[in-house]
């Protein structure tokens, strides 16, 4: 009997690892050429088929949304069927974009080498390989790292990334109130389309917002003397924000003015770009959807 007891208790830890939910640190758009033949990985055939470095320029098949949950740990996101990548725990242990949720089953670790990197299956402790010197599909099944296991990101710009916004400061979601046609502020305890966003990077750091709510551009009005709302068609100095990060989050810094975002008074107000310093009412946290 207590067999039996310890036995579904270790049935249900596994089963709460397997569906956890991961939280996303950093999210970038980019493409894996492999080291080998120099060739871009593709989610072949819409992602249908297993992924493989075959291709000499980057397209739709060939991009990819990584998505880090430390500095070394990360999944792979197609955007050729908005699959997350996934090594199939099968004789060949090929790595295929066929997942609609990511689980700790479908994360990587990044390996450093010479320049370049590895990266190593958190499913079977494997790493990749560009099998056959990139002939064949990618495959998990790697216990030392060589040229085959050898790749190089290529950032792509502009990156681009559905989002929501949290103050620090109450804990409630950035809304583009009355669907837009009021200026941001931090109220809500749900995300919906007037608290949802989409974050697009020039580099690492600069970035324009666009609300669902109404599909306009978010702007420190009036060069920042009045709130931000999401009112342009255009992306200008006002639509333009650099992201700088802090030990519990980030802070916003308009381009319109120099000054960080703020949620006024503690929230309560309006977000509005007249700080000089990023305090608590300052810090944001990104929520990559």
């Amino acid at each position: 009997m207590k067999l039996c007891i310890m036995f579904m208790m270790v049935i249900c830890m596994f089963a709460k690892e397997k569906r956890a939910t991961l939280e996303w640190k950093k999210v970038y758009t980019v493409a894996i050429k492999s080291f080998t033949n120099g060739k871009f990985v593709c989610a072949e055939n819409n992602g249908n088929e297993p992924l493989i470095a075959n291709r000499d320029s980057i397209g739709l098949w060939e991009t990819f949304e990584i998505r880090f949950t430390d500095a070394q740990t990360f999944v792979l996101k197609s955007h050729a069927n908005e699959k997350f990548v996934t090594e199939v725990n099968s004789e060949n242990n090929l790595l295929i974009a066929n997942k609609d949720q990511a689980t700790v089953f479908e994360t990587f670790t990044l390996v450093p080498r010479f320049g370049t990197f590895g990266f190593k299956s958190n499913d079977n402790k494997k790493l990749v390989t560009a099998e056959e010197a990139g002939k064949k599909p990618l495959a998990a099944n790697r216990k030392v790292l060589d040229v085959w296991e050898m790749f190089n990101l290529v950032y792509v710009w502009p990156s681009v990334h559905k989002v929501a916004i949290k103050a620090l400061v109450n804990g409630l979601f950035v809304c583009a109130e009355n669907a837009g046609k009021q200026s941001l502020i931090a109220n809500r305890g749900q995300i919906g389309p007037w608290e949802t966003f989409v974050i697009s990077f020039t580099d690492l750091q600069t970035f324009t917002l666009k609300s669902f709510a109404n599909g306009k551009l978010v702007c420190a009005e009036n060069s920042g003397q009045f709130p931000l709302i999401a009112n342009r068609d255009q992306a200008g100095p006002w639509e333009t924000f650099t992201i700088v990060p802090n030990k519990e989050g980030v802070a916003l810094k308009s381009h319109a003015n120099g000054k960080f975002v703020t949620a006024e008074n503690a929230g309560n107000g309006n977000l509005i770009a007249n700080r000089d310093k990023a305090d608590i009412w300052e810090r944001f946290v990104i929520v990559y959807l």
